[in-house]
């Protein structure tokens, strides 16, 4: 997954917020851990949950009549994304390439401390 770094959810960069969802790291956390976290009152930290709800990147708890909440699937996969940028295939095949060069140095000297049996490019 991609993050774009010019989206906001609830009024809070989405780099933030997936920085928020790693650091609860798949725990259990309220309103006030998020409050805390973002620098918000408690009903925008409310607002913010609810919004992160309806994209059901987290799900409620309910434990003794308190409502925690947790991160869904998604919720976890937003954490993971990535902000950086692709590269141009034109860059890509360069790196490619001086990959493949290297290989074959290796792969030709019989002193290398390295073996390269085979190797795989991955989409």
């Amino acid at each position: 997954m991609h993050l774009d770094t010019k989206t906001h959810i609830a009024r809070q960069p989405a780099i933030k917020v997936r920085d928020f969802l790693r650091k609860a790291d798949g725990g259990l956390w309220g309103a006030p851990y998020a409050s805390d976290f973002f620098k918000i009152s408690h009903d925008e930290a409310e607002a913010l949950i609810g919004e992160l709800a309806d994209k059901e990147y987290i799900t409620p708890n309910r434990i003794r009549n308190k409502e925690y909440w947790t991160a869904t699937s998604d919720g976890v996969r937003f954490a993971l994304a990535t902000a950086t940028k692709g590269i141009l295939r034109s860059n890509a095949e360069k790196i490619l390439q001086d990959f493949l060069e290297r290989v074959q140095q290796v792969k030709g000297n019989k002193e290398a401390l390295l073996r390269v049996p085979g190797w795989e490019v991955m989409d």
